[in-house]
């Protein structure tokens, strides 16, 4: 039996690594959890605070990077290597973003909202989802 968090977990993603979970919570936490062993790798705080409703991996063996998404439209992405916010997407969607997923191989990220909006974002420069300026969102 999984130890708990507190809260309720709001969404759960499998990660990259063997037997970790990417587990997202009400009180707008990110937990890296490994199943195996029952312990807690490391824990993110989302930006808004606000109930985490997706979370995605990137999977391309560039940087390791896991990004997750509230009710209010904001995009939280991470760099699992150093464990630091790299950035933050605020207004990504006009309310709740319903879904995230990295494209197998590539440093591109689609998001879908309950706005009715189906968004991708990509670096120009191949290394990840750094900041609002290095990102093309196409709505």
């Amino acid at each position: 039996m999984l130890q708990g968090w507190g809260c309720a977990i709001t969404s759960c993603e499998i990660s990259p690594a063997l037997d970790v979970v990417g587990l997202g919570t009400t009180d707008g936490r990110v937990i890296l959890h490994n199943l195996r062993f029952d312990q807690s790798i490391t824990t993110f705080k989302h930006a808004a605070g606000t109930s985490i409703t997706a979370i995605s991996f990137r999977r391309d063996q560039q940087e390791p990077t896991v990004v997750a998404a509230d009710a209010t439209g904001v995009i939280s992405v991470w760099d699992l290597e150093h464990q630091k916010l790299k950035s933050v997407i605020k207004d990504a969607h006009d309310g709740s973003v319903t879904t995230l997923h990295f494209f197998p191989g590539e440093p591109v990220l689609l998001s879908v909202g309950r706005d009715n909006c189906v968004k991708v974002c990509f670096s120009r420069h191949q290394v990840g989802l750094r900041t609002n300026s290095s990102l093309d969102v196409i709505s």
